[in-house]
């Protein structure tokens, strides 16, 4: 779903393969342990996207095959020690 800011209204477009259902992202971790603060406002990176729209036109989808080659060095750093 893709929200059109200017007309009030939600548009609804396919999910790309490859592309999450839902995120959880949560940034009060970091915040917390590193003092860390965002640069940019949520809404505003949402607008600032919105504005430059078209440079991600062309973006690769991801597939099974993309993604297994673009995440096969992931694990091995993901190891406790």
């Amino acid at each position: 779903m893709f929200l059109c800011w200017e007309e009030k209204r939600k548009i609804h477009i396919p999910k790309r393969p490859g592309e999450p259902d839902c995120t959880w992202a949560d940034i009060r971790k970091i915040k917390s342990e590193l003092s860390w603060e965002p640069k940019v406002k949520f809404s505003e990176g949402v607008q600032e996207i919105l504005k430059h729209i078209d440079y991600w036109k062309d973006a690769p989808v991801w597939t099974p095959a993309t993604i297994e080659k673009a995440t096969e060095d992931w694990f091995k750093y993901l190891v406790k020690d």
